[in-house]
């Protein structure tokens, strides 16, 4: 979930050291991070209760803990949440996709850096709207290591750990940031490593299999589940743009890679594309 795949065991239950999930035979179901908090989630996926214990700091919460729960309340809605991060360019949104240390929310913060507000880190949530994608905006907050912080965005006070023992520091983000309005979906970009920066046009059978490689949740492997997950990667394989971007993880060459993935971008028609990029919007959370 969110990056790693949990542990199937016996009796439909997801375990690892710190995290286990429980499925109930009324349909909800309990997620646990040992030491943080307690969620269950009704069958429907539109009540969420939780315990929450002292230690977990109310940014670490709102940032790390709530988009994990959220996946399990948007796919008992029929919603399908993806692993990626996104910011608006000309009214529209562009998505970064890949596996965990693949530098998304760093290139994210390299456009936030010039001016292109966030739409969302780590969680991506996409609704249908007619013949494309919208893009629900998430938490106004972003998660990265601390060099990376305050090499892009150093004038931002440094946030809580993401979560106890791990490296990077959730990095909350003012008004003019951050986007709250849902905004058509432009590209997805799947990451990867290179020695030099390239774009090229993926196909729509490899970018079935790399929309169901960045699934957010990974616990949930029920055939109803996956069935459904094949559907959705199919439909947005057909639908949009998809591109694979290969790059050096250097942090003094994200302004390139930067400029790279605005050159590729095809001029806009649709007017819902129109505005000043860095204009902010209002936020609001996703799956609420």
């Amino acid at each position: 979930m969110g990056g790693w795949a949990a542990r199937r065991i016996e009796g439909h239950a997801a375990r690892r050291d710190w995290f286990s999930y429980q499925a109930r035979p009324d349909g909800s179901a309990l997620a646990r991070w040992r030491g943080l908090s307690d969620f269950t989630i009704s069958a429907d996926g539109a009540t969420v209760r939780w315990r929450r214990l002292p230690r977990v700091t109310d940014e670490a919460y709102r940032g790390y803990l709530l988009p994990q729960v959220l996946s399990f309340s948007l796919l008992a809605r029929g919603q399908e949440p993806l692993h990626g991060s996104a910011v608006a360019v000309d009214g529209g949104v562009i998505a970064f996709l890949g596996d965990c240390g693949l530098g998304k929310s760093s290139l994210t913060a390299a456009f936030l850096q010039a001016g292109y507000p966030l739409v969302t880190d780590d969680l991506l949530v996409l609704v249908r709207r007619g013949v494309g994608y919208t893009v629900e905006p998430g938490m106004p907050s972003i998660k990265l290591d601390p060099s990376v912080a305050r090499r892009l965005l150093g004038a931002l006070p440094g946030g809580p750990r993401m979560a106890p023992g791990a490296a990077k520091r959730i990095v909350s983000l003012p008004p003019s940031m951050s986007v709250r309005n849902p905004l058509p979906l432009r590209a997805l970009y799947v990451l990867t490593r290179g020695r030099s920066v390239r774009i090229t046009p993926v196909t729509q059978a490899a970018a079935f299999l790399e929309i169901l490689r960045d699934a957010f949740n990974t616990v949930l492997l029920d055939s109803a589940r996956l069935a459904s997950q094949f559907r959705f990667a199919r439909r947005l394989a057909s639908t949009v743009r998809v591109r694979r971007l290969a790059y050096p993880r250097r942090l003094a060459g994200l302004e390139r890679v930067r400029e790279a993935v605005l050159e590729d971008l095809p001029p806009s028609r649709d007017p819902r594309h129109a505005g000043d990029p860095g204009q902010p919007l209002a936020c609001s959370s996703v799956g609420t």
